[in-house]
Formats: structure tokens, sequence, C-alpha cells
């Protein structure tokens, strides 16, 4: 649970980021559209060096987010590894972050030879008005109608990391039975390159 300080400084920093969002998007910002696909398997520890590729491709106009970016795009691909690749569920995650026995959790994952080889892949499209990642998994998916109750439970201990993303990102959808989402960014038109 949040304390009063806490709570109001991550108010203020939405506050802002809504701010910014509010502002008219550029549609002539001269820019060489990317795209591009990058595959991870299952390996947490590599998680930050793919996260550091991608943002390496941010536009330039959005540098000025790009540990925002980092740490939402990182929350992502950590929830593609383990909720979906290894079918840790919310409640066992919970459970072994609370007892200290999340490593052996995932070490169990990883006995099943169907969920040790699955991958995760990672889209990456850029144009003048956005850049857009969007992040497969191999898992068997999610019921996407509970997403909305993560916000509003603070007894939750996961789901957290979602509520950021909301705030980070300016679009985020769930799609394929909830194994793959898109989020997108926009460039505001006054950030100048």
């Amino acid at each position: 649970p949040l304390n009063e300080p806490e709570l109001i400084s991550c108010l203020k920093q939405y506050e802002y980021l809504l701010k910014v969002r509010k502002q008219e998007f550029n549609k002539n910002r001269p820019l060489t559209p990317k795209q591009f696909s990058k595959t991870i398997g299952n390996n947490l520890e590599k998680v930050s060096e793919i996260v550091d590729t991608l943002i390496s491709n941010v536009h330039p106009a959005l540098s000025w987010c790009k540990k925002d970016l980092q740490l939402g795009l990182e929350e992502l691909i950590i929830n593609a590894i383990e909720h979906g690749n290894l079918a840790i569920s919310y409640e066992e995650k919970s459970i072994a972050l609370q007892d200290g026995s999340f490593e052996k959790l995932v070490e169990k994952k990883f006995e099943n030879e169907s969920l040790k080889n699955r991958k995760v892949s990672i889209d990456f499209h850029q144009d003048q008005l956005f850049d857009e990642w969007t992040i497969h998994d191999e898992g068997n998916g999610f019921n996407q109608c509970k997403m909305g109750s993560f916000a509003h439970n603070s007894e939750w201990v996961n789901g957290r990391g979602i509520m950021l993303c909301r705030f980070i990102f300016d679009e985020i959808e769930y799609f394929n039975e909830g194994k793959s989402v898109r989020v997108r960014r926009y460039v505001p038109k006054n950030v100048h390159a």
C-alpha cells in the first residue's frame, strides 16, 4: 500500500503526463520510419538487454521519456515471460514473492520443457506520429476483462506494473486472447527532435 506522500507524488507525475498527452500531434515531422522484430527466450536476465535495444530506437522527440518507456517495456516483457510463457499465475507469484520462493517457482516452471522453450517476440514500428511496440507470448492468454479491477485493489501485490503502463503509454491494447499487447506513444507536436 502507498503512503500519502508517495500517493501525492504519483498523482503529480500522472497529472504532468496527462497534460503532455493533451498536446496536438505533429503530422509533418520528417522521419525515416523504422520497423523491426526481436525475439527473446524465457531468460529474465536478458530483458534489460533487449529493452535497451528497443529504447535506442525511439523517436528523438521521445528521448525525454526514455526511462519511462524502458520501465513500461520491461514490465510488459517480464509479464509475457512470467505470466504468459511460464504460466505463473498472479496468485502463485504473490505467494512466492511474500515467502521468498520466487526463484524456486521459476526453476520449477523450467522443468516443464514445453514452458521452458517458449519465446516472446517484440515488434517495433515507428512513423512520424508514434512509436509502437507489440509484444507476443506463447502462453494461454488471460481474461482481459479483469484488467480494469487491478488498479482498484490495494491488497493485490501484482498488477501495479500494468496500471503504471497505462500512464506511460498513450494506448495499451490486449488482443489474441491476451497473448499479445500493443502499446503506443505519440510524438507531441511541440517537442522538437
